[in-house]
């Protein structure tokens, strides 16, 4: 025996190699590679006739006889297990799509809303800003024929753009 080899009771794939060549389930380069460790590995050996006498003995065991009723009551209970299986996963698929549905739905509100507000925050800044300016705006005419900053302010100062109530006020 090799030191690379392992001794049989130690290898589980021992036992799965040799129940395959007992079986006759191996190709003829595999058979003769066990046949040829057979001939110089005696626990190897050993361990190929512990699998002969354990299926010598199951062939000994008696042999139940199954009624055709068995056959069918056991077909029709994995038809019925897999016919519950399939019902299962059509509802997990149906609220999974549900679920998701709503979801999209859910982000697309949200985005909407967080989109009108911010546009409503955008727009409003410039109103504001238009409203802020807006005696400028109504008065802009005036202005163009005003020339230059200074004589703006003389007429501001003598009061001419005082609004109404102000000049009440005054009074």
């Amino acid at each position: 025996m090799n030191a690379n080899e392992l001794p049989p009771e130690n290898d589980p794939s021992v036992t799965d190699q040799l129940t395959a060549y007992l079986d006759g389930e191996l190709d003829v380069e595999t058979s003769r590679e066990i046949e040829r460790r057979l001939s110089r590995d005696a626990r190897y050996r050993q361990k190929l006739q512990q699998l002969e006498r354990c299926w010598d003995l199951l062939d000994n065991l008696p042999h139940a006889d199954m009624d055709p009723s068995f056959t069918q009551s056991t077909v029709a209970m994995i038809a019925v297990t897999a016919q519950e299986d399939v019902a299962q996963q059509a509802t997990a698929r149906t609220r999974r799509r549900t679920w998701n549905w709503w979801a999209g739905l859910c982000g697309a509100a949200a985005a909407f809303i967080v989109g009108y507000g911010a546009m409503r925050i955008q727009t409003g800044r410039a109103d504001r800003l238009l409203l802020q300016d807006l005696p400028v705006i109504e008065s802009i005419d005036e202005y163009r024929y005003a020339g230059d900053l200074q004589f703006l302010e003389l007429l501001d100062d003598s009061g001419l753009f005082a609004e109404e109530e102000e000049i009440e006020d005054e009074l």
